[in-house]
Order: C-alpha cells, then sequence, then structure tokens
C-alpha cells in the first residue's frame, strides 16, 4: 500500500483550505445583474426668498425583490433662479450602504448643478439638467468624479395629476482610469399635486453600460415633496 508522506498531507490539507475560503470570498462577491429595488424617498422643501431655496431629502433602498436594505441617501440641497427658466446650485449627500461583505460603508459626496427650462405651455414642461459630482471613499484621496445629464419633461393630465418621463445617464471617473458612461436611468410616472407639495410614483430601469456582467435593475420609485 502506497504510504502518503505526512508533508505531502499538510500541502494537501492547506490548498484544499485555501481552495475552500477563495471559493467563499467568491460567493460573497458575487454580482446580482438582474433585481428589483424599490426607492423611496422624503423632501422637505423651502424658499428662504424670490431667488433661494434650500431642501434635504432622505432616501431608502431596497433591494434583493426589494426585501433587503441596500442603501441610504441624505441630501441637501441649496439653489438659487438665475434667470426666467435657469437655476444652479451645490448639494451635499452623506451615503450610507452595505458592500459585499455586509460590511458597512460611509460615502460623502458633494455636488454643483445646473438646470434649464427648456420649453413650457398649458400642458407641457421639458427640462435639462447637468450635475457635477464627486464622492469620498473613506479618504480624500480616494474618490469618484461623476457627471450627470438628465431630461425631464413633465405633461398635464388632469388638474391635479401630471405624466413624468425622465432620462438620464452617468459619465463616471475613478483615480488613474479613463473616464467612462457608466449607467443609464429612466422612469416614467405620474405626479399629484397636493395642498402643500406632491406625490410622485414611478417605475424606473436602471443599466450598467460598461461591465463584463452588466446589472440590470428594474425599481419602484415612490417620492413625497413637502413645501413648508
Amino acid at each position: 500500500m502506497l504510504r502518503v508522506p505526512d508533508n505531502l498531507k499538510r500541502l494537501l490539507f492547506i490548498l484544499i483550505v485555501m481552495i475552500f475560503v477563495q471559493s467563499i470570498a467568491q460567493a460573497q462577491k458575487m454580482k446580482i445583474t438582474r433585481d428589483l429595488e424599490s426607492w423611496t424617498s422624503l423632501s422637505l422643501s423651502k424658499d428662504l426668498n424670490s431667488l433661494y431655496n434650500i431642501s434635504l431629502e432622505q432616501e431608502l433602498r431596497l433591494n434583493r425583490n426589494a426585501l433587503k436594505f441596500k442603501n441610504t441617501n441624505t441630501e441637501l440641497f441649496l439653489s438659487r433662479k438665475l434667470n426666467k427658466g435657469i437655476w444652479a446650485g451645490v448639494t451635499l449627500r452623506y451615503k450610507h450602504l452595505k458592500n459585499a461583505y455586509e460590511e458597512s460603508v460611509n460615502r460623502y459626496r458633494y455636488g454643483i448643478f445646473t438646470k434649464v427650462r427648456l420649453l413650457k405651455n398649458k400642458y407641457f414642461r421639458l427640462h435639462a439638467f447637468v450635475k457635477y459630482q464627486k464622492e469620498f471613499n473613506n479618504t480624500i484621496k480616494d474618490y469618484t468624479d461623476f457627471w450627470k445629464f438628465k431630461i425631464k419633461s413633465t405633461f398635464k393630465l388632469k388638474k391635479s395629476y401630471s405624466l413624468v418621463v425622465s432620462s438620464e445617464i452617468f459619465r463616471e471617473r475613478e483615480i488613474c482610469k479613463s473616464p467612462v458612461f457608466e449607467t443609464s436611468r429612466s422612469f416614467v410616472g405620474v405626479k399629484r399635486k397636493l395642498k402643500n407639495g406632491n406625490i410622485l410614483l414611478a417605475l424606473g430601469y436602471d443599466r450598467e453600460l460598461k461591465s463584463r456582467f452588466p446589472a440590470s435593475i428594474w425599481f419602484i420609485k415612490l417620492k413625497y415633496n413637502l413645501e413648508l
């Protein structure tokens, strides 16, 4: 009977353990490429005067068929009306999320934006948005740049109801990498005007553009905006 040397036994045991640990790590990092999410948010806004507006938005996102925590976003906006149909402003965002290893991660982002009304009549409005954002991952040396380009149209249906159609694309640049158009996002929804604000219910689609295994996500968006 062939006798296996003890050194070889120990080597085989170590190799098996390493393969097992690596398989667990790969399973933990498994990417979800098809999913349904829910995005629920509450926004408080206040006109400071005829030119300035400030708002605070809190958002909760759930993934894995809208059953598991994905992240929360807390964002502060300050905007100024520059001219008839033109606005500009700044934003600050705090993001709390779970990474692939179920560890809690905090990220911070600041941004500047401009909004232009391209068309307005009794039944239809068309707006264009451009937003630059920089997100920091734990340190100021580890960051990602984003450009967001967005077109939103609003069609008046009834006295208090409107149809909203939005489409946007994100251009992303990480450190030591060339910028790429990373994600596209669109949604169609119905907005109802309330006494002190409005509420939006929409169905959207989010897709990665530059990935070996691109994620495609459908999401249900519910947003309540309260005007103070």
